[in-house]
């Protein structure tokens, strides 16, 4: 029981690689894609409340996240065309996440991502994207994306630059504030 939750997370990364094997937009694709992100709200509730939540689980489905996430991207990439304006906000955003997780390791000597309420809102939103470029423009979807991803982004890179310790759960700049 003590590990469910991080099988779980495993299975996330099995089947994010499975994706490789199928055509982006086909049943069988959006099947393994919907099973994939049900895993990943799966496996944080399943800690939770068996109380086996621990900084390797949240490591490690920060990895499969990112696994999921690159996946998606290469499979979708040469299907999607956005413009260059889009292209750039988007190296704004991964900058701007590389610069947080460059403050954290200089500041904590390690890596993490939070999982504050924007980063998951964010995440919410990147996964909903293949399904829905399926029946809104891609561009309207590009630029909401890049607005969540902006401001989580952002938010995040503050709370690292404020806090003392690091706290991969910190829900928002806004408890974080309080508890200051």
């Amino acid at each position: 029981m003590k590990y469910i939750a991080n099988y779980i997370t495993l299975s996330r990364i099995i089947l994010s690689f499975t994706l490789l094997l199928f055509e982006p937009f086909s049943i069988v694709f959006n099947t393994i894609y919907i099973v994939s992100g049900l895993s990943d709200i799966l496996d944080g509730y399943i800690a939770r409340i068996s109380g086996t939540a621990s900084t390797i689980g949240a490591r490690l489905d920060s990895v499969a996240d990112l696994i999921m996430v690159t996946v998606v991207l290469y499979k979708y990439y040469p299907l999607v065309i956005l413009s260059e304006k889009i292209y750039f906000w988007i190296l704004g955003i991964i900058l701007i996440r590389v610069l947080s997780l460059t403050v954290v390791y200089i500041k904590f000597r390690e890596l993490g991502i939070l999982h504050s309420y924007g980063n998951k809102f964010t995440g919410i939103a990147l996964f909903m994207t293949p399904l829905l470029i399926q029946i809104i423009p891609v561009h309207t979807t590009a630029y909401l994306l890049c607005i969540f991803g902006s401001v989580s982004a952002v938010e995040e890179l503050v709370i690292h630059l404020k806090s003392m310790k690091l706290d991969l759960n910190a829900k928002s700049l806004l408890t974080y504030a309080r508890r200051v």
